[in-house]
């Protein structure tokens, strides 16, 4: 018990580096200029715009996503559910200056071995979800900081998950050994956004032995209850 505590404690500080150079990354974007049309050239008009207004952080502070979780329903039988306190946490653990999750969910297949944990949060503002996504889209920076964020040791064999285009709108996934407390262990992390929701997702199994549910079939069902609260609330 003592190495899932340790380990969802590191995966949290690994999340929280990868906004923080999400951050950096869109605040580095440069913006391309308009083209000079020339001083004899008429005024170009913008066509209407067909996007739907961004919702203001205030309305989105009011989206109760408390159901866009996993629940036990959606995993194989022989799965517990364990909450924070009971593996010596609490929720301000999951807590720090970048981000609140909103939603924590721990599950533990103690027959395989399998523990699945994951958590959701609101990205209140636009310039949240352009960081979200200025991380997700430069794996090659955001995947070393995570991996070297969580402080495991002797990380190796990382590589990018495919296939997880069915997954929000925005997605990453890799899949790596590590040594927790000197057990290797096979880690499986995909990271996605779905609108104003940013998700993590985890499944750890020991090196060597394949999962009983796998990230992907995982990760779709964290998406599709993301999606229903979204829908129930109306955004």
């Amino acid at each position: 018990m003592k190495n899932k505590t340790r380990f969802t404690t590191l995966i949290v500080l690994g999340l929280a580096i990868f906004i923080l150079l999400g951050c950096q990354l869109a605040s580095q974007a440069t913006p391309v200029p308009a083209p000079d049309s020339g001083p004899d050239s008429p005024p170009t008009q913008e066509p209407p715009s067909t996007q739907a207004l961004e919702p203001t952080p205030s309305q989105v502070q009011e989206l109760d996503i408390s159901s866009a979780v996993l629940t036990l329903d959606d995993l194989h039988p022989g799965f517990e559910e364990f909450s924070p306190e009971e593996l010596g946490m609490s929720m301000e653990d999951f807590s720090d200056e970048t981000f609140q999750p909103e939603e924590v969910f721990i599950f533990v297949n103690i027959q395989d071995f399998q523990m699945v944990f994951g958590f959701n949060f609101l990205l209140t503002s636009k310039l949240d979800r352009v960081a979200f996504d200025a991380g997700v889209s430069n794996p090659e920076i955001t995947i070393p900081a995570f991996v070297s964020g969580m402080g495991s040791e002797n990380v190796r064999d990382e590589k990018m998950l495919e296939g997880l285009e069915d997954i929000g709108e925005k997605q990453i996934g890799m899949t790596m050994v590590t040594d927790l407390e000197g057990v290797p262990a096979q880690v499986d992390v995909i990271m996605f956004r779905r609108d104003v929701v940013g998700a993590m997702l985890m499944s750890m199994v020991m090196e060597g032995e394949s999962p009983n549910i796998t990230i992907h079939e995982l990760g779709l069902k964290l998406d599709q209850r993301i999606q229903e609260s979204l829908q129930s609330t109306g955004n």
